[in-house]
């Protein structure tokens, strides 16, 4: 995400002019451990779990995030009530990527 510096500002020994092209990575700062306790581990129940940047903050918020979250409840939901022998299988690979962190592959098993 290009972001553009607005005041001079130093941030991690780093000068930042204003004017200054800022690459900012979400990703990055999803996994930042003095926010997230083990920021690689899956963890719903985290007390903090909404505090994810995934559809951004304040005015830049995507406008569409409720919608998402519905959805994918709504899609886990019944798949998990449609199949009630879903499970992960071993053999995920670990999640990369700049913009989108996913795995490459997610082996499942339905046992019906």
């Amino acid at each position: 995400m290009d972001r553009y510096a607005t005041v001079d500002v130093e941030l991690g020994g780093a000068s930042i002019r204003s004017g200054d092209l800022v690459v900012v990575s979400l990703t990055a700062a999803n996994r930042d451990p003095e926010t997230f306790a083990e920021p690689d581990t899956f963890d719903l129940s985290r007390p903090n779990a909404r505090s994810h940047l995934a559809f951004a903050q304040g005015p830049h918020a995507c406008v569409g995030l409720h919608l998402a979250r519905l959805e994918t409840q709504a899609a886990l939901e019944a798949a998990l009530d449609g199949w009630p022998g879903l499970r992960i299988e071993d053999g995920a690979t670990a999640p990369t990527g700049v913009v989108f962190r996913k795995p490459r592959s997610l082996p499942v098993a339905w046992r019906g």
